[in-house]
């Protein structure tokens, strides 16, 4: 996660090693079957036809509703019992230090949060998740495509509990989500902000086909790393390669 800043100006550049992203989507697991709503079986993106994608559309605005699978995670809609799990984690010195200016979440901006996610799902049909360990259910994170002030660019965000840091889930979570958002929605450019000294997540990025684009300054000193990718083309816009940024 890092700073919402001024909408990103890009150069394409064609980066041949960059692939099209694809899930490993797999059948929801039994655990799940008795939600509010049930896809049961995630069809492959190649599967997907226009009626199915208009019926997820419509299927992601309910509560708990899974959205996709991959090898070890279950990414749902937000429910009414995330909340505290939601102050939880943005209230963590470790995680909270990468977002916004670095304050811990309060409720109040919880509840509006929550209410924002909601409506995301309603006009958008997409926002921030859940994200469940796909065998026992236990809520590992939270992440999504959003639009910071209306920005064109779709925006991915994320985090983690610490528990789960060094495990691949968050690789795993971010090359799902850019297939969904491809074979669900056709987005096409999506971008990642994330704080200049995060490497991890940049890592993170990178592995995910992201290519750096530029470092800007934000008004409070600090430096923000720009990341695109056009996951319709599998092109991204790399100035530095990976080598550089793994510290």
């Amino acid at each position: 996660m890092a700073l919402c800043g001024p909408k990103p100006t890009f150069t394409t550049i064609s980066n041949t090693a960059a692939q099209p992203v694809k899930a490993d989507f797999v059948t929801l697991p039994q655990h799940y079957q008795g939600a509010k709503v049930s896809y049961g079986l995630v069809k492959t993106p190649a599967k997907i036809g226009y009626q199915q994608t208009k019926w997820r559309y419509r299927r992601s605005t309910v509560e708990c509703a899974p959205i996709f699978c991959t090898k070890r995670l279950l990414v749902r809609t937000w429910r009414g019992g995330d909340q505290p799990k939601l102050l939880e984690l943005y209230g963590l010195a470790k995680v909270i230090k990468w977002v916004d200016d670095g304050s811990p979440l309060t409720e109040q901006e919880a509840v509006a949060w929550m209410a924002k996610t909601r409506s995301n799902y309603l006009s958008r049909g997409y926002g921030m998740f859940a994200i469940d360990d796909r065998k026992g259910g236990e809520l590992l994170g939270f992440g999504g495509l959003v639009h910071p002030n209306d920005q064109v660019e779709a925006e991915v965000k994320y985090a983690f509990f610490p528990n789960v840091w060094g495990s691949g889930v968050a690789t795993e979570f971010v090359s799902g989500l850019l297939s969904y958002a491809q074979e669900e929605y056709r987005l096409n450019r999506v971008i990642a902000t994330v704080a200049e000294e995060n490497f991890a997540s940049k890592r993170v990025l990178l592995k995910s086909g992201f290519g750096h684009c530029e470092t800007r300054a934000e008004l409070d000193g600090s430096l923000t790393d720009l990341f695109a990718i056009d996951i319709g083309t599998g092109v991204s816009h790399p100035i530095r390669p990976f080598a550089d940024i793994g510290r």
